[in-house]
């Protein structure tokens, strides 16, 4: 007969203790030839690598931001040796695949896979990057599919506030405030494409980041392919929006509707400012995770929406505090003046120590989180190569957020949070 066990029931929650440190790699850096930068970021028994590939072609250097994104992408598509199908049922019978990605101030290709097929798949990249065909075929298929797709966009209010949002906020005559039309798809032509990658793409290779398996073979195999590359040092000054935004409401009518859309912002600092990082637990307490002041009032009491967010984030050299939602076409008023209401009291009352400790162990076990795995510390060391920082911000970003007191997120409140300086963009029906 089995004896029964006890169980000792927990009426004490543990002790929750913030992070004292991140695991900052201390990554090696190698020259390699065309003067391309090699970032090594090894993990040990592992045979799985990721390699990024950045490029200094970014939106800001397209004639418009359709040319920019459609050159990368198609890319991948066909070369002059293989067609799309070719490249693909290659790349999966080694076991691997490609991510894409185009910023404003770069693109970046992302290759996944294993390191005995290491050299294989390196020799589909070296086609890729050096004899894309731009095939008319491939051109005009993603042109009808990116056309599909925004089709469909429009009909979405939560699409049509966001792009009226860039364009209010950019202004028309910045890359960022200008969003794909139609027209812009049927304009791109492949001598267009092809002009974009032999000025941008092509001699743009500056950074190559191996994460996961480094071994030595493949970063030979890395640096015989980087000397077959013709790149060009570049130093472009940086595109910084002397746009003043439109402030206060707009209101887009969109018939038929169901749900408004909402979407507010204001300049504020960027990443390099010493108040970004006290500026980012400020706005995760407004609204940047579940248990956020406007997800309590908006969602929770209110019962208006599914989810609302806010987010401080550094773009184009400009720092952009944004809060978007959805709800009701009859509640967005109420909504508005609900934001309006946790940002007054983020000024006028100081939040108690117990909430700013919920935000502090949220925002740092995140930040650890984003650290696990060389794969993880391969994405941050992305930033630090756009921003050109280096590790140490990272575990200064950690010191700032747990040093940030009741008093600071007052202080920072009144000094940044202005409502008559947010641009109000609501798209719905009256």
């Amino acid at each position: 007969m089995s004896q029964s066990k006890t169980i000792n029931l927990r009426h004490v929650a543990p002790a929750i203790n913030l992070v004292d440190s991140l695991p900052v790699p201390g990554h090696t850096k190698l020259k390699l030839g065309n003067e391309i930068i090699l970032h090594l970021l090894p993990e040990a028994n592992t045979i799985g690598f990721k390699l990024d590939f950045y490029f200094s072609a970014g939106i800001k250097n397209g004639q418009h931001p359709t040319t920019a994104k459609a050159t990368f992408r198609l890319m991948t598509e066909g070369t002059l040796l293989k067609s799309s199908e070719q490249i693909h049922e290659s790349l999966d019978f080694f076991g691997s695949f490609i991510d894409k990605e185009v910023s404003f101030n770069y693109s970046k290709l992302t290759v996944f896979g294993t390191q005995p097929n290491f050299k294989d798949i390196i020799l589909i990249i070296k086609d890729i990057l050096k004899n894309p065909s731009f095939d008319k075929k491939e051109i005009d298929l993603y042109i009808n599919r990116e056309k599909q797709r925004l089709f469909v966009d429009l009909e979405k209010t939560q699409s049509l506030c966001k792009r009226a949002f860039a364009k209010t906020f950019w202004g028309e005559s910045h890359p960022l405030g200008q969003p794909s039309e139609i027209l812009d798809y049927d304009a791109l032509k492949q001598e267009d494409l092809k002009a974009f990658y032999k000025n941008f793409i092509r001699p743009g290779l500056q950074q190559i980041v191996l994460s996961g398996c480094c071994s030595d073979d493949m970063i030979e195999t890395i640096k015989e392919m980087c000397l077959s590359i013709k790149t060009e040092a570049t130093s472009e000054p940086e595109l910084l929006s002397d746009h003043i935004p439109l402030k206060g409401l707009t209101f887009i009518q969109k018939d038929p509707s169901i749900q408004a859309a909402i979407q507010m912002g204001t300049k504020l600092i960027n990443r390099k400012h010493p108040d970004f990082a006290s500026m980012q637990v400020v706005t995760t307490l407004l609204g940047g995770y579940f248990g956020s002041r406007l997800m309590k009032n908006i969602r929770e009491e209110k019962g208006y929406t599914y989810g609302i967010g806010s987010s401080l984030q550094s773009i184009a050299g400009v720092g952009v505090l944004s809060i978007h939602t959805e709800v009701l076409n009859d509640k967005w008023e109420d909504t508005i003046s609900c934001i309006n209401s946790e940002i007054e009291k983020l000024k006028t009352q100081l939040v108690s120590i117990e909430e700013l400790q919920t935000v502090k162990n949220y925002m740092c076990g995140n930040l650890a989180r984003l650290f696990d795995g060389s794969f993880a510390q391969a994405d941050r060391l992305q930033m630090l190569i756009s921003e050109s920082l280096d590790w140490e911000y990272y575990l200064k970003y950690l010191d700032a957020i747990k040093n940030t007191s009741v008093e600071t997120i007052h202080y920072l409140a009144n000094k940044y949070l202005n409502i008559d300086n947010f641009t109000t963009i609501v798209v719905g029906s009256k």
